[in-house]
C-alpha cells in the first residue's frame, strides 16, 4: 500500500497520493486497491482528482454489507464530490483503461473555498 500525505499549514493535509491495481483484486468484484482514510484532508476546501490519462474508476466506501459507491466516473480533473469528504475506509473500484498499477492523487483546490 503506498500512500503519500502533504500537510498544509493548520496541520490538515492537503493532498494524498495512492496506489490502485489496473484490475479488481484477487477475490474482489469490485476493489482495486486497499482502504484510504480521508478524514486528515482539510474539508474547508474543494478537492480535484489526478490521475493517468484515459483511466476512469469509482471510489466506494467499505461498510458492513454491500459497499456503496461515493463517487463514479472519475478521471483525471474530476471534482470530488462532497459525499467523498470525511470518509475513512474508501476504495478505488472498477478501473477501466488502466494497463498497469497506477497512481491517483487528491488534492485541495487552494483559493476554492467551498461554501457552507
Amino acid at each position: 500500500m503506498s500512500e503519500d500525505l502533504t500537510q498544509g499549514p493548520k496541520g490538515y493535509f492537503t493532498s494524498v497520493t495512492f496506489e490502485s491495481q489496473l484490475a479488481p483484486l484477487d477475490g474482489q468484484k469490485h476493489r482495486s486497491s486497499p482502504n484510504y482514510d480521508l478524514t486528515q484532508l482539510d474539508q474547508n476546501y474543494d478537492w480535484i482528482f489526478s490521475a493517468p490519462p484515459g483511466v476512469i474508476f469509482s471510489i466506494k466506501e467499505d461498510v458492513v454489507g454491500k459497499d456503496p459507491v461515493v463517487q463514479e466516473h472519475i478521471a483525471n480533473g474530476t471534482k470530488a464530490t462532497v459525499e467523498l469528504k470525511g470518509k475513512k475506509k474508501i476504495y478505488v473500484a472498477d478501473p477501466i483503461n488502466a494497463t498497469e498499477k497506477f497512481k491517483i492523487s487528491l488534492s485541495v483546490i487552494q483559493g476554492d473555498k467551498e461554501a457552507d
